[in-house]
């Protein structure tokens, strides 16, 4: 599937351009030959068109329950679009998968201050701390 490769790897360049219109034309492509593809549906669904991310993320996610990426990813666009609770349930999720996922946690921690879970947003503090100075 050297076609997939190509226009997935052409979607992430314009991605980092800010092409979204591009990049979204090609990784719609690479996923027509393999929709199955976990990496493209989560590139996918970081297109700031955020509600639109959702159902690359669930379907990445039905594909492949263990993927943090997906579930962070999902957490992030729940909270970018006001709702809390959702993104601290799918950025726990990522985090209990990979405890590394210091985006998952700094979204978290974000969606915790909104609702005014404030010792949960502390304890969240202290965790990206010590996983940016690696404690």
């Amino acid at each position: 599937m050297a076609q997939v490769k190509e226009f997935y790897a052409e979607g992430l360049a314009k991605f980092r351009s800010r092409d979204y219109d591009s990049a979204r034309h090609y990784f719609d492509r690479a996923l027509g030959l393999e929709p199955s593809n976990v990496d493209i549906l989560v590139s996918r669904g970081r297109l700031p068109t955020y509600e639109q991310g959702i159902p690359d993320c669930l379907a990445a996610i039905a594909i492949d329950p263990t993927c943090a990426d997906a579930w962070a990813l999902l957490g992030y666009l729940h909270w970018h679009l006001q709702r809390p609770n959702e993104a601290i349930r799918c950025c726990s999720e990522a985090i209990r998968l990979d405890g590394r996922q210091s985006w998952a946690l700094f979204t978290r921690l974000k969606a915790h201050a909104q609702v005014g879970n404030w010792q949960d947003c502390l304890r969240d503090t202290i965790g990206l701390i010590r996983m940016l100075i690696k404690i």
